[in-house]
């Protein structure tokens, strides 16, 4: 260890309050064996409690609430940011072999499958539970059973709270008669006995449908020869814990309509089915008799007692609302506000006794900023010279590896480093013509390059090259405006552009677009925030894009109108919509370089991987051919999914 970091694991044992944190940090650190599982990397005990590691869960909270110490791991913060949502067997299984930039020009590879079961099965050999945790595709059967056993409590809390504001003077229970609990397995017979399965296969047919032209074939659906209808399906690689049922948001009005149509008496009829009581028996026929019906299955005369819809048209009703349904979305856009910070200092109480209590800061001008501002990594800021001229850009060194590419090939600064690799990659052309740059910079290539370097140097003697510094205009912007600060130059975080801007340009007779950096909107935001609210506008204003139509950000819903409706806009209102309105709704989803990318408004869950585009995301309509951008109308919509407002801007 260097000085550095015998200091700072001195500190590190006299400390004599570590937190709970420290405390749990350092017992999976050395469960582990000082290395983090899905890179293979030795972890310093120097800087374990530091910013560089993190917590990770194997099986993520948001998928499954365990905060035991068996779900959890010590890793790199950066691979912990790339596993998002995934659990430990996913991320391996999707990003193996990647290369992870820490910061620094520092790197990290993540472990490939095969490499990563082999150190699991090894390290923890002697806890069982983790090493099965880490290896799960799945989520396990046993923590479901426990989210059950608290869901069922939880629904328990919900029936005793509702039950006060609804309890009749003259009720004593602890849930109230007019509070009836509903089982999956009780709203899945009403739905099969009122035609509400086939009216959901009907409205999620489209995307099946789609994905057949796509892949040519008919794996995901065909003709059902008995009914003669589309039924949806699956192929057998992705069928394991598929659900037709959650790819589509409509699926909570489906289960709402039917909890609002069920009675008490069809929950005691279904609860008495396998009544032994003569007693029981007799109230089961009463009921069967009222509420279900003989439904013949065969010409032997064979039936099923089948319950009656709500009314005659109940089916068909019911399919014309869904396909009128529009989800909402909650919004969370708030980038600035201001803080209300609050400190401790002695007073005087009224017996003259010193006592500590809390103040509200009132001096200085402080704000709040509630989303990230930038990425950890920090560039320097160079001047290069290209075509003649000299511009300003942000640079920073990158690793070479089989993952360099051409544009960062033609991104290097120094022109003599970057005439040197060109002519190495030319050595790796590929029978096409086309260079082969995963070759050229995979560990044999660099080895090849440093060896023939005098002569890809043009028998002058060069440094080995390991990495190279390149530069990149306008994406990256100053940490501050103090001193060194101007110099230091960092990139926008993931998911941090909020805004996207809609100008109508009058000379040109065309939109313009803008994705407005964060940085800008917390700055206009701020500058704002003594004006009265129907003075502020979210987004500084381009007026030299034009005119200033509307703003979306995501979760916004937007409505692509047809060539009739654009020539009649007035005619498109809240009041007068279209019947297949709905197949023309699309979420904002985000936003980079004046894209604009969406999804359905109903789309809940994708079928497959990028089944709408990229990263399940796309700029155009369903048809492929229409950007949402050119023609879209922005919604205003309330909490249960009704159109407040429609702005169509000027001149669309």
């Amino acid at each position: 260890f260097d000085k550095l970091k015998q200091d700072e694991i001195v500190k590190i044992r006299k400390n004599s309050s570590p937190s709970k944190s420290e405390i749990q940090r350092y017992k999976l650190w050395l469960e582990q064996g000082y290395i983090s599982p899905y890179t293979g990397q030795v972890i310093m005990l120097s800087e374990l409690f530091t910013t560089k590691y993190q917590i990770e869960h194997i099986f993520p909270q948001s998928r499954l609430f365990d905060d035991s110490f068996n779900n959890k791991i010590i890793c790199e913060s950066e691979v912990n940011k790339l596993k998002d949502n995934q659990t430990a067997y996913e991320f391996i299984a999707a990003h193996g072999g990647e290369t992870v930039e820490l910061g620094k020009n520092k790197t990290v590879r993540v472990y490939t499958l095969d490499a990563y079961e082999k150190h699991i099965k090894s390290y923890f050999s002697k806890n069982r539970t983790k090493r099965d945790n880490l290896l799960s595709p799945d989520v396990p059967e046993s923590f479901i059973n426990r989210q059950m056993n608290d869901s069922r409590y939880i629904s328990k809390v919900v029936k005793n709270l509702l039950s006060r504001i609804v309890r009749e003077k003259e009720e004593q229970e602890a849930t109230s008669k007019r509070i009836i609990s509903v089982t999956g397995a009780i709203t899945s017979k009403m739905k099969q006995d009122w035609g509400l399965n086939d009216v959901w296969n009907d409205i999620i047919t489209p995307r099946f449908k789609r994905l057949n032209e796509l892949t040519q074939s008919t794996d995901f659906g065909d003709i059902n020869p008995n009914t003669n209808k589309f039924l949806p399906t699956v192929p057998d690689s992705i069928a394991k814990g598929f659900s037709k049922k959650r790819i589509d948001h409509r699926h909570h009005a489906l289960d709402a309509l039917v909890i609002a149509c069920i009675t008490r008496n069809h929950i005691n009829y279904l609860n008495n089915l396998n009544a032994q009581d003569s007693e029981e028996k007799t109230v089961k026929q009463e009921l069967r008799n009222k509420l279900c019906y003989k439904n013949k299955v065969d010409d032997q005369g064979n039936y099923q007692w089948v319950f009656h819809k709500p009314f005659d048209d109940f089916t068909q009703r019911s399919k014309t609302m869904l396909l009128s349904t529009v989800a909402s979305f909650k919004q969370n856009t708030r980038v600035i506000n201001k803080a209300k910070n609050k400190y401790q200092k002695w007073e005087k109480d009224d017996k003259g006794q010193l006592k500590k209590v809390w103040v509200s800061q009132t001096k200085g001008d402080h704000w709040a900023i509630r989303k990230s501002l930038h990425k950890a990594t920090v560039y320097g800021e160079i001047e290069i010279n290209i075509n003649g001229k000299k511009i300003i850009a942000s640079s920073g060194r990158v690793k070479l590896s089989d993952k360099f590419t051409e544009k960062q090939l033609n991104s290097i600064a120094d022109t003599g480093i970057q005439k040197i690799l060109t002519r190495h990659v030319q050595n790796y052309i590929d029978e096409k013509g086309m260079p082969q740059y995963n070759l050229a910079f995979s560990v044999e290539g660099i080895e090849a390059l440093n060896e023939n370097i005098v002569q890809l140097n043009g028998g002058k003697f060069h440094q080995p090259i390991y990495s190279v510094r390149v530069y990149e205009k306008g994406n990256r912007f100053a940490v501050g405006t103090n001193g060194n600060k101007s110099k230091k130059m960092v990139e926008a975080d993931k998911g941090t552009n909020l805004f996207f801007a809609v100008y109508w340009n009058e000379k040109k007779q065309k939109r313009e677009f803008e994705t407005i950096p964060l940085i800008e909107v917390i700055a206009h935001q701020k500058m704002e925030a003594h004006l009265p609210k129907n003075q502020r506008t979210e987004v500084p204003i381009n007026k030299e894009k034009g005119e200033f139509l509307f703003c979306l950000s995501p979760n916004d819903l937007v409505y692509v109108p047809t060539e009739e409706e654009i020539e009649n806009p007035t005619e498109f209102t809240k009041n007068n919509l279209p019947n297949n309105y709905i197949e023309r709704i699309y979420k904002m989803v985000s936003t980079t370089q004046n894209k604009l990318e969406c999804v359905l408004s109903s789309y809940s869950a994708p079928i497959v991987n990028n089944e709408m585009g990229s990263n399940n995301k796309n700029q155009n309509m369903m048809d492929g051919k229409t950007q949402i951008k050119e023609l879209c109308w922005k919604l205003e919509v309330n909490r249960v999914g009704k159109i407040k407002k429609i702005i169509t801007g000027m001149n669309t």
